[in-house]
C-alpha cells in the first residue's frame, strides 16, 4: 500500500494470486529468495528493506551488499555449492576453496590442483 500498489497488481507482477501475496504478507507462507528478489524489484526496494523493519530504506552501504549477497542466491546451483561448503569442517579445505573460486570468478587461471 505504501507503493501505491495493490495486492492483485503485486501478484500478478511477480506471477502469483493476490491470495498468496496476502499469504506472504501475514507470514503463513515462506518467500523465496528468488521471489524475494522479484518483489523488491516491482516495489523499487532493496531486499534489506524487508528485514530492517521501518526504517529498513535508510540502511546505507550494508544493507546495499546484503541485498546484492541475497541475489547471488538465486544464481542456478548457488544454494547446493552454499550447503556443501558449510559442510566441510577443515578451515585449511575452505580457505582453498574460496581461493579457487574467486580466482575462477576474476578470470583467472585457477591453481593447479595435483593429486598423489
Amino acid at each position: 500500500m505504501a507503493r501505491g500498489i495493490s495486492q492483485t497488481e503485486l501478484g500478478e507482477k511477480i506471477g502469483v494470486t493476490f491470495q498468496q501475496v496476502q499469504k506472504y504478507e501475514k507470514g503463513a507462507n515462506r518467500v523465496g529468495a528468488s521471489r524475494l528478489t522479484r518483489i523488491a524489484k516491482v516495489l523499487g526496494v532493496s531486499i534489506g528493506t524487508f528485514f530492517g523493519g521501518a526504517g529498513g530504506g535508510n540502511q546505507g552501504a550494508g544493507a546495499e551488499a546484503a541485498r546484492l549477497d541475497l541475489e547471488y542466491l538465486v544464481v542456478p546451483g548457488a544454494l547446493r555449492l552454499l550447503r556443501a561448503y558449510g559442510q566441510i569442517r577443515e578451515s585449511v579445505v575452505r580457505r582453498t576453496i574460496v581461493t579457487f573460486v574467486e580466482k575462477v570468478a576474476a578470470g583467472e587461471a585457477p591453481p593447479r590442483i595435483d593429486r598423489k
